[in-house]
């Protein structure tokens, strides 16, 4: 569960539209970290949604509810032993260009690197 805010001109136009209980693809918003004095929500981000925000309706999925994240924060990463699998929720802060390479198997590879940070003020 994530906080979603609308506001102003973009909070009128909406507010008729959505109806609890219906589903909807959203874009167009900001990631945030949540102001607890307003967001009463589990999850530490929330998203705000401005004039360039999207909202259409569409089939109901169920699927949506098997979907769930347990997320780790980038400090805890440290302390696990390899390999491991972990959900993690962030914000990328740089993003280098893609770079194409060989592998030790002759397969032509691409790979992009990007560094993440949360709100521990860790960065990976």
């Amino acid at each position: 569960e994530i906080s979603a805010s609308f506001f102003g001109p973009v909070a009128e136009m909406y507010f008729p539209k959505i109806e609890q209980g219906k589903c909807y693809t959203l874009t167009g918003g900001s990631v945030r970290i949540a102001n607890r004095q307003y967001n009463r929500c589990n999850h530490r981000y929330e998203i705000v949604f401005d004039r360039n925000a999207q909202v259409e309706e569409v089939a109901d999925i169920a699927m949506i509810e098997t979907v769930k994240y347990t997320f780790t924060d980038l400090r805890a990463l440290q302390n696990k032993t390899m390999p491991f699998s972990a959900d993690i929720c962030g914000v990328i802060t740089s993003v280098k260009p893609v770079v194409s390479f060989t592998s030790k198997d002759g397969k032509e590879l691409t790979k992009r690197e990007i560094t993440i940070a949360d709100d521990t003020s860790t960065s990976i």
